[in-house]
């Protein structure tokens, strides 16, 4: 229950005495951006025709690249694909980076780490926010810093992939269908739609979010907050901002009490 809980709130940085492979793919996103979904379209592409993902199977199909089971290593047909939140890790060559506006990130941050008692549950999320800027939650970094980082070293390298989630929420089976190609899996138009099917709601049961729910639930301070801190890496991202905050620095309305 210790590790468990550890593990959950992220005090386990990724485990390196594990042999990566020449070929070892990995998926890498920073928490709260789609990860979960994105592992199950990839191993129902891979392993759907046999047996539709679960979360009972999800981690021996496509395990956590922070303490992976050698038995579960062993058993993963090559190329493995392997999942991650961690920054940048220079031994994995293929890498597919999966992104969301981390204003988002910052909503589904708030409920989940409510829901995990790290914070009080009527901690208001105004008050959240600059704790989460600061990248005090989890030892994963902050959003702009971890995202950054694989967008510095490998954005112009070969065997890297940058997706958004909100190109994969707006056109799932195009973006799985780039997905699968750049990861050597099948792009059967047939086996890209069973894999769709299998990922949906009714088999995840995701909290409803719809990209772009910042503009409403997210107060103009911590909106600033954000784009201040990241404006760089959000712009990298393709992601618009509220103003131009490249100049401007940060308001007195950041000295925000936190809980």
């Amino acid at each position: 229950m210790w590790t468990a809980a550890k593990f959950a709130a992220g005090l386990y940085p990724m485990r390196r005495d594990f042999q990566v492979l020449p070929d070892d793919c990995l998926l890498v996103s920073y928490p709260r951006s789609g990860s979960t979904w994105l592992r199950f379209l990839i191993s129902n592409v891979r392993f759907g025709a046999d047996c539709p993902t679960t979360f009972e199977n999800l981690n021996d199909r496509i395990p956590y690249a922070l303490r992976p089971r050698a038995s579960t290593m062993a058993r993963l047909p090559r190329p493995r694909i392997l999942k991650s939140h961690s920054a940048y890790d220079c031994r994995f060559r293929k890498v597919v980076l999966l992104v969301r506006d981390p204003r988002d990130v910052a909503i589904s941050y708030y409920h989940y780490h409510v829901r995990n008692k790290r914070i009080e549950p009527d901690c208001p999320i105004e008050s959240y926010v600059p704790r989460y800027v600061r990248g005090e939650m989890d030892n994963y970094g902050s959003w702009g810093e971890n995202v950054g980082s694989w967008l510095g070293a490998r954005q112009t390298t070969d065997d890297f992939l940058f997706v958004r989630y909100e190109d994969m929420k707006a056109d799932t089976a195009a973006v799985l269908t780039e997905i699968s190609s750049f990861l050597g899996l099948s792009n059967n138009v047939n086996t890209i739609r069973n894999a769709v099917d299998w990922s949906g709601p009714q088999y995840m049961k995701p909290r409803k979010a719809t990209p772009g729910e910042w503009r409403s639930l997210l107060s103009a301070a911590s909106v600033e907050m954000i784009e201040s801190g990241w404006w760089q890496v959000l712009e990298k991202c393709g992601y618009e901002l509220t103003r131009n905050v490249a100049n401007n620095s940060p308001s007195a309305d950041f000295a925000l009490s936190t809980c």
